[in-house]
């Protein structure tokens, strides 16, 4: 078995793995991959619209709503991030700058 990505398509190791061996790659894609089966794909026409007046109306009137608010794992910080030009708290002592 040739390793494969997660498309199916051979990854840059077995495609010269392949060509060593002296076979043909095409043995080891699948047809989907084709050019035959792009184009059936592909076949179809997508039609343009001219802004909202050409949507179809929705018969569900329903609003849709934003997702619950989820709550981030792990304990929350004890302070806010402050910006790198902002300065920190006039009372607090930094160890860079005390001296014994």
């Amino acid at each position: 078995m040739i390793g494969r990505g997660i498309v199916g398509i051979p990854c840059c190791h077995a495609v010269a793995a392949v060509r060593y061996a002296g076979l043909k790659l095409e043995l080891f894609v699948p047809k989907y991959y084709s050019r035959k089966f792009y184009d059936i794909c592909y076949s179809n026409e997508i039609s343009t619209m001219n802004g909202q007046r050409m949507w179809k109306g929705s018969r569900n009137p329903a609003s849709v709503l934003s997702p619950k608010y989820k709550r981030g794992s792990g304990r929350p910080k004890k302070h806010r991030r402050r910006e790198p030009d902002e300065k920190s708290k006039p009372t607090k002592l930094k160890r860079k700058t005390t001296k014994y």
